[in-house]
C-alpha cells in the first residue's frame, strides 16, 4: 500500500492517476471548512496553510484524466487554477468585514465570478485569476 504512489509515477497503477491527485486536491478543503471565518491566520496555522496550498498544487499538477496522456499545458493550468482558487478561499476566510481588502480585492473578484452566459460560466474560471490581479493591484498601490 505504501508503494502505490510510486507505482503511479511508473504508470503501473492507472487507478491512482485520478484517485491520489484528487485526494491531494481535496485535502485542503477539510482545513478550509474547519477554519473559523473572518479570523486572521494564526502563527501555528501558517505551516498548515502552506501545506494545504502546496497539496492542492501538487494534486492538480499530477491529475491525469483516465485514459488520457499527460498534457503539460492542461496540468499547469489546472495547478494554477486550483491553487489560486484555494488561496482565494483562505484569503476570504482570513479577511475581516471591516478590512479594506474586502472592498478592494474580494468584492471585485465576486463581480468577475458572476460574469457569464446561460450554461457558460466563464466568470467562475476567471475568478481565481481575477483574485490574483486585484490582490497584486492592491499591493502595488499600497507600496507606491
Amino acid at each position: 500500500m505504501v508503494f502505490l504512489p510510486i507505482l503511479m509515477w511508473q504508470d503501473r497503477a492507472p487507478e491512482f492517476q485520478e484517485v491520489f491527485p484528487t485526494s491531494l486536491i481535496t485535502l485542503p478543503l477539510a482545513h478550509l471548512v474547519f477554519r473559523s471565518p473572518y479570523t486572521k491566520v494564526r502563527t501555528w496555522e501558517f505551516p498548515l496553510l502552506i501545506l494545504s496550498i502546496c497539496s492542492t498544487a501538487t494534486g492538480a499538477f499530477l491529475f491525469t484524466p483516465n485514459g488520457e496522456e499527460r498534457q503539460l499545458g492542461f496540468q499547469v493550468f489546472l495547478a494554477a487554477f486550483a491553487t489560486l482558487a484555494v488561496s482565494y478561499g483562505f484569503f476570504c476566510s482570513a479577511v475581516t468585514h471591516d478590512s479594506p481588502l474586502r472592498a478592494e480585492v474580494i468584492e471585485p473578484t465576486k463581480t468577475v465570478s458572476r460574469v457569464g452566459l446561460i450554461g457558460f460560466d466563464i466568470g467562475l474560471v476567471l475568478a481565481p485569476f481575477a483574485f490574483l490581479f486585484y490582490l497584486m493591484r492592491h499591493t502595488l498601490r499600497r507600496a507606491g
